[in-house]
Formats: C-alpha cells, sequence, structure tokens
C-alpha cells in the first residue's frame, strides 16, 4: 500500500490531500480550509439555512441555501446534504434538488408540527 499526504499552505488557508494506492485501487480524499474557521459562524450559517427552510412556503434548492448564507454553490449543497443526513431536510430527490423542513428541524424553533 502506497500512502501519500500532501499540505498546500496558502495565503487565506490550507489544502491536505490524501492519496491511497493499495493493490492497483487509487483512492484520494481533499480538504481545505480558507481563512480562519469559526465552528460559530459556521453554525450561524446552518442556523439561518434552517429558519429560511421552516418559513419556505414551497421547496427550495442549494441555490437558495448560497443566497441565504453567501456560501459557494458547493460549500452550499455540502451543508444541505449534512442536513438531510440529520434528519433536518428532506430532498424531493427531483434534479435539480429540492429540500423542506422536516419536523426535527421545525422542532428545533418551536414552529407547531
Amino acid at each position: 500500500m502506497r500512502l501519500n499526504v500532501q499540505v498546500i499552505k496558502y495565503e487565506q488557508g490550507i489544502s491536505i490531500r490524501i492519496y491511497v494506492n493499495r493493490c492497483g485501487c487509487c483512492e484520494s480524499w481533499e480538504w481545505g480550509v480558507k481563512g480562519k474557521y469559526s465552528a460559530v459562524k459556521q453554525t450561524e450559517k446552518i442556523v439561518l439555512v434552517l429558519k429560511n427552510a421552516i418559513q419556505s412556503k414551497g421547496r427550495f434548492s442549494t441555490m437558495d441555501v448560497a443566497e441565504w448564507t453567501g456560501l459557494s454553490r458547493i460549500s452550499a449543497n455540502v451543508i444541505s446534504r449534512q442536513l438531510v443526513e440529520e434528519g433536518y431536510l428532506i430532498s424531493d430527490g427531483c434534479k435539480p434538488l429540492g429540500f423542506k423542513a422536516t419536523d426535527k428541524a421545525k422542532q428545533l424553533f418551536w414552529v407547531a408540527v
């Protein structure tokens, strides 16, 4: 097995790339952090998404999440998918993906379900 770890330092942050080659099968993963990471700011964005999701009359998309949070479309997609995995949003499975708030999300804000 061959393992290669590469750390790239930028002015605005860092990127970590891990490359694994085992038995001819190659896998790689990459993570990046731009600027100073703040768990509080990230939590604020998630709360903002959930608040807007609850207030949405119909479905909303990752483009809406990007608008609400000021994040890129890719980052908005990651947050949306994580909220689906944790049971706060439900996806309609259509393309483009649409989302709705679940009862679990509504209970966070004491919204009647």
